[in-house]
């Protein structure tokens, strides 16, 4: 007699074994382009020196906000530098750029 997977909130442990291995297939390292990980590097890179224009912008200006809208765009800046980060990080691990 064989045990059958416990139902859970989401269905069954063999329908998310399933999709896990089909998402492990899927995203082996050869599978897809670079051009979609460049977009995305290039896109964070506009959106970061984006901020920083702002940021620029609001400490050349003087008006009674300036400061703190400085401050919000050195946050913005900020996130997104950790966020990038992040991401060449965890592609490097996953394979999805290349050691030569």
């Amino acid at each position: 007699r064989t045990a059958t997977p416990a139902p859970t909130r989401y269905g069954s442990a063999l329908n998310r074994r399933s999709l896990a291995v089909s998402v492990t297939l899927y995203s082996l390292p050869g599978k897809r382009s670079g051009a979609d990980m460049k977009i995305i590097v290039l896109a964070m890179l506009a959106a970061i020196i984006g901020s920083l224009m702002s940021g620029l912008f609001f400490l050349t200006r003087q008006d009674d906000h300036g400061s703190t809208r400085v401050l919000t765009a050195l946050k913005i800046r900020v996130g997104l530098s950790i966020v990038l980060v992040a991401f060449l990080v965890s592609a490097y691990f996953l394979g999805f750029i290349p050691v030569d």
